[in-house]
């Protein structure tokens, strides 16, 4: 057979230094409890009491320490009943923060007026017995405004637009906003001509400043301006007029001169002038080759008619004519 198990109370040893309270082994719970502590009788004497020595379990007694905290009172104790804290107004007396009077809090304070909108209360000031107060710093961090408190009103911010002169004739009605401090407004340095390009502002005389858009032509034919509506460079050809119809007028690309030629006649016809009219600017007949007859050799001569043969401007006989007598050569 096995033997029966162990309890660890068996070995378990409970111990303590407070000899006013004693441990034991719980076989049930086999853990260490507190037993029952040394209890001390209160003495008749209200003004003392009784507790335990944890360093040898033995009951001594004590005197009863009577305070409840407060300056107004005395800390009395009465052997029937125990500690009483009778009010001694005396004790308020020196106290020129107080009316004087004891309370069960202590001291009656002196009541000082309210906190006002430019006043903050500090309070009684314990040396002189007066109610002080500090003045209430009315500041919104903002440099061009005068800050001042108003008994009715409370804090007055008021805008002084002096202390916003930059200085820069480039901003204009330099002024100071409440909330916002100075504000500047920049000149507008723009132009209705588009063909001007702002710069932005000299600071120093205000001016605005501008240069113009630069065009440049690809031949001397052209002239190159900037439209002020849109900014844009646009070409414009020289348009060549000549003195009269029988011209033509062109521009020479190097030099950029109108120069003017003669409109040259000319025909497949070699028994014709041609030349230019000067009204119509077209080319017309001016003269056809007459070919005067010829007379012809050997008996009964007769004239033989001629015309100017077209291809050559030469004149040859009139293969469709008949001679004519001799009479008319």
């Amino acid at each position: 057979m096995f033997g029966a198990a162990r309890n660890r109370c068996d070995s378990l040893h409970c111990e303590t230094t407070n000899q006013c309270i004693s441990f034991f082994c719980n076989r049930t719970t086999e853990d260490c409890q507190v037993g029952p502590k040394v209890i001390c009788p209160q003495p008749e004497d209200k003004c003392t009491f009784s507790a335990c020595d944890k360093k040898n379990g033995k009951c001594n007694i004590y005197k009863q320490t009577c305070s409840d905290s407060s300056i107004c009172t005395e800390n009395l104790c009465d052997s029937s009943i125990g500690c009483y804290f009778p009010a001694n107004n005396t004790k308020c007396a020196t106290d020129k923060c107080s009316t004087g009077v004891c309370t069960s809090t202590g001291c009656e304070p002196k009541v000082c007026p309210l906190s006002t909108k430019c006043k903050v209360s500090q309070g009684c000031d314990k040396k002189t017995g007066e109610c002080t107060f500090k003045p209430f710093v009315c500041n919104d961090n903002i440099d061009c405004t005068t800050d001042k408190c108003d008994e009715e009103k409370g804090c007055i911010y008021t805008p002084d637009h002096s202390k916003c002169n930059d200085s820069n004739e480039c901003t204009i009605g330099d002024q100071c906003v409440v909330g916002k401090g100075c504000v500047y407004k920049e000149k507008n340095c723009t132009s209705s001509d588009l063909c001007q390009i702002s710069s932005g502002c000299n600071k120093k005389t205000g001016q605005c400043i501008f240069s113009p858009v630069q065009c440049k032509s690809v031949n001397k034919c052209e002239t190159i301006a900037c439209n002020p509506s849109t900014g844009k460079c646009e070409l414009t050809p020289i348009i060549c007029r000549p003195s009269n119809k029988c011209e033509i007028s062109v521009c020479n690309l190097s030099t950029g001169k109108c120069e003017s030629t003669p409109i040259t006649c000319s025909s497949s016809n070699k028994c014709e002038t041609t030349a230019c009219d000067l009204a119509t600017g077209k080319c017309r007949v001016t003269n056809v080759k007459a070919c005067p007859p010829i007379k012809t050799l050997g008996i009964g001569a007769l004239c033989q008619a001629r015309i100017c043969d077209p291809p050559t401007g030469n004149c040859i006989n009139d293969p469709h004519s008949t001679r004519l007598n001799n009479l008319f050569c």
